[in-house]
C-alpha cells in the first residue's frame, strides 16, 4: 500500500494551503456541522460510562490528506499488480450515518473524480520507489520563437524524503481521559 499525501492544496481562489491545515479545516467543517444538525451535547453522545478507565478504539483516523493508493490485478493479468486510488472513511463523532469517502483535494489524485462517470486512477507500481515520490506542479511561462508567450501547466517529478506513518492502527486500549 502507498499513501498520496497532498503536501498543498489550491483552494478555489487559487490560493495554495498546507495540506494538513486544509484536511484540518474541511475535518472540523464537517464535525461542526453534523454537530449543529444533532444538537448533542459531547457526554451525551458518550456509549461508554465516562467512568471507565479503558475504552476500546476500532480503528483511529487518518490525515485528510492522506489518499490510499491500493494494489489491484490488472484486469487480464494474474501476475501484475498496480496501485488504484482508494478512500479513507470519515467518521465523525456521534454521527449515525454510514461513513462518507475522503476525497483528494489536489489535483493529480483527483484526476478522474470530476467527470462523469468518475474514472478510477492507477499508478504503477514502479513509479513509487521506497523513498517514495515528489510530484511538484506549477505554472510555466516561456516564449515562442515568433515571439508570444505560451503558458502551461507542469509538473515535475522527484524523489522523496523517505517513509511516513499514517498513524492508523486498529484494535487499541486507550485510557479515559482524566484517569491516567
Amino acid at each position: 500500500m502507498v499513501w498520496g499525501i497532498e503536501q498543498t492544496v489550491t483552494l478555489a481562489t487559487g490560493t495554495p494551503i498546507a495540506g494538513a491545515r486544509a484536511g484540518r479545516a474541511v475535518r472540523g467543517w464537517h464535525q461542526r456541522l453534523l454537530d449543529e444538525r444533532l444538537t448533542l451535547d459531547p457526554d451525551e453522545r458518550r456509549i461508554v460510562p465516562a467512568s471507565a478507565a479503558l475504552r476500546y478504539r476500532v480503528m483511529t483516523s487518518v490525515p485528510e490528506e492522506w489518499i490510499p493508493l491500493l494494489p489491484v490485478h490488472v484486469p487480464q493479468d494474474t501476475r501484475e499488480t498496480q496501485l488504484q486510488r482508494g478512500a479513507m472513511p470519515r467518521i465523525l463523532e456521534g454521527d449515525p450515518a454510514p461513513p462518507a469517502k475522503i476525497r483528494p483535494q489536489a489535483t493529480i489524485l483527483r484526476s478522474g473524480l470530476d467527470e462523469s462517470p468518475r474514472r478510477p486512477y492507477f499508478l504503477h507500481e514502479e513509479e513509487v520507489p521506497r523513498a517514495g515520490t515528489r510530484v511538484t506542479v506549477r505554472w510555466q511561462r516561456a516564449r515562442w520563437s515568433d515571439g508570444r508567450v505560451v503558458v502551461w501547466r507542469g509538473a515535475q517529478k522527484a524523489a522523496g524524503r523517505g517513509e511516513a506513518s499514517s498513524g492508523l492502527t486498529f484494535d487499541t486500549l486507550v485510557e479515559a481521559p482524566g484517569t491516567g
